[in-house]
């Protein structure tokens, strides 16, 4: 048996059976997977860990990765068959889950005019792609339809291969935590991965008026799956919700707004990408479009606006190259005043005082984030059982073999306090010289 080997810093080898498997080697080498390996699997969190490198493209690989070890781990301890389709279909798609992402992955999502997810469903059923190609060539001209089905739009014998892909412990969630705490240089993401898929178990869950297959999980896996929701909400705060990584990417934003107002002012902007000049503008966007935007044509543009006729502009992209962003201010108060909107504006008009009687623009120098995190994220845990399913809950099975949410298990008390109310931090940003004003000014709220 022929296996192409890669080499990955996170599992070790990967192995692809260059008979059973020529529909993935195949797609590692079309363009569209290609694109991956130039956009930032962290978005701008370079400028926070220097090691953040890594990409979409080394991400893919990682979920293909484990969802053939899910799989594996299932056929062997349910004694489950998984037809041949089925099978191709669920690590195309582990492969393909990510095909829709611009330029610094989630940053910029909202300026495409559509999620990730949507522009991935439409990559893959599009015919004039090469991975449609490449798939409708192995598989039929259904097999992208049944690939988009098992990643978007489940049927209840798919919902658990979904759930797999997508759910609240899944293969993607797995890769990028191990993978994101590697590059990152950090231990926070760290778990036992594989005795999570060795205590996996595939059950009828009721949910709503029908039941659905779903990943369950015997009782003698609950400490590994808090030390896996807890590297998750760790690294909520200690990497994806950095307060210095959030600052780039409101700083990256704001250089497309001023960016887009030089556009509409027809004042003088070079640019030589007509795509990326449809997404600052926020015009209707194709697949073509999407698939000319990476990290480097975003890069390549700020490299030209170094020495752009426009002072905003000019500023702003040389505080990006030069890693030199606005500093942040905590708005250290609770979340009721945090999300209050008189509070927010009194706040917003004083420090605008500041920034003005400093010779800066509010509308580029003030910028803000607030973030919002909890280990399971968007997860209650009030949920009602007919409510409860893969995408909300993790389940875990009790001694009468019944699922069940697992905050519920009585030796799960530190998960139940850290699961329930979502933590809010609000940071402003500024340059450095208004820094102490803005700080002042926040200490009296």
């Amino acid at each position: 048996m022929s296996q192409k080997v890669i080499c990955d810093p996170v599992h070790n080898h990967i192995y692809i059976d260059r008979t059973k498997e020529k529909v993935i080697l195949d797609l590692l080498g079309c363009q569209e997977i290609q694109r991956l390996r130039r956009i930032h699997q962290l978005g701008v969190s370079y400028y926070t860990y220097p090691g953040a490198e890594h990409s979409r493209f080394s991400h893919a690989l990682g979920v293909y990765h484990l969802i053939r070890t899910a799989l594996d781990y299932v056929q062997k301890n349910e004694e489950k068959k998984i037809g041949e389709a089925d099978r191709a279909a669920a690590v195309a798609a582990a492969l393909l889950h990510d095909l829709g992402h611009g330029p610094f992955s989630h940053v910029l999502e909202k300026e495409y005019g559509n999620k990730h997810e949507k522009w991935t469903e439409n990559l893959i059923k599009s015919g004039t792609t090469e991975t449609n190609r490449i798939l409708a060539k192995h598989y039929g001209r259904g097999f992208p339809e049944r690939i988009v089905q098992i990643l978007f739009n489940p049927t209840i014998e798919t919902s658990w291969l979904n759930a797999l892909l997508s759910s609240q412990l899944d293969v993607d969630r797995m890769d990028y935590l191990l993978r994101d705490s590697y590059f990152c240089g950090i231990e926070y993401g760290k778990f036992d991965y594989r005795w999570i898929f060795h205590t996996m178990r595939i059950r009828r869950v009721q949910s709503g008026n029908v039941k659905l297959e779903q990943p369950v999980w015997i009782e003698k896996a609950a400490r590994a799956l808090e030390d896996y929701i807890f590297a998750r909400y760790n690294m909520y705060w200690a990497v994806y919700y950095h307060r210095c990584t959030r600052g780039y990417e409101e700083l990256l934003k704001t250089i497309l707004r001023r960016a887009e107002h030089l556009i509409k002012e027809s004042r003088p902007l070079e640019i030589f990408s007509k795509s990326l000049g449809r997404l600052i503008v926020r015009d209707s966007m194709t697949a073509d479009d999407l698939l000319a935007l990476d990290d480097s044509v975003a890069i390549s543009h700020f490299l030209l606006w170094k020495k752009s006729k426009d002072k905003i502009l000019k500023d702003l992209v040389n505080r990006f190259l030069s890693r030199r962003g606005f500093k942040w201010v905590d708005f250290r108060e609770d979340k009721d005043q945090v999300s209050d909107i008189r509070t927010r504006e009194r706040v917003r008009d004083k420090i605008k005082a500041v920034l003005k009687n400093r010779g800066y623009d509010p509308e580029y120098y003030l910028l803000e984030s607030i973030s919002a995190a909890k280990a399971y994220d968007f997860y209650h845990i009030e949920k009602e059982p007919g409510e409860q399913t893969a995408k909300n809950t993790i389940f875990v099975l009790d001694k009468d073999d019944t699922p069940v949410e697992i905050s519920s298990i009585p030796e799960m008390k530190r998960l139940k306090i850290m699961a329930g109310e979502r933590e809010v931090r609000k940071f402003y940003y500024v340059p450095d010289e208004c820094r102490d004003q803005v700080r002042r000014i926040l200490d009296k709220f």
